[in-house]
């Protein structure tokens, strides 16, 4: 353990627990950890990737925003379903964010970053900045 902060999407609640997506565990499993352990708060941002549209939306207090989006052409195939956001540029020596996600049965990454960076999915440099904002633990819907 690190000691920095784990930040988990909540999938659903019962009194006194919450079920969240696990890191590193293929195909979306889950567990559920007691509240009394883990401090709770609201994602301000949702993110969907729409691989057929070519887009990438970051919706943000009703507000939708969206970017053209490449997928890099040396990626593995890109994992399709509900992920998160593990880690924001803040604190790494990249541009953009490193998605929780699955490559078949093993565990991997996804980035989303500009150009220059080594994400598997492209945006143009000016939706960067917003990307800067996006918390840990946001959830992102990937679809064909």
């Amino acid at each position: 353990m690190t000691g920095e902060p784990v930040h988990l999407p909540v999938i659903d609640q019962r009194p006194g627990w919450v079920r969240v997506l696990l890191p590193g565990r293929p195909n979306g499993l889950s567990g559920w950890i007691d509240t009394e352990l883990v401090g709770i708060i609201t994602a301000r941002y949702d993110l969907r990737v729409q691989l057929g549209e070519g887009y990438l939306y970051v919706r943000f207090c009703g507000r939708s925003r969206r970017w053209p989006l490449t997928v890099r052409d040396s990626s593995p195939a890109v994992p399709l379903g509900r992920t998160y956001v593990l880690a924001g540029p803040a604190g790494r020596r990249t541009e953009g964010l490193l998605l929780a996600a699955h490559h078949g049965d093993a565990a991997g990454n996804v980035q989303v970053g500009g150009e220059r960076g080594s994400g598997t999915f492209i945006v143009p440099a000016a939706a960067l900045p917003t990307l800067a904002r996006v918390e840990p633990g946001t959830m992102v819907l990937i679809r064909c």
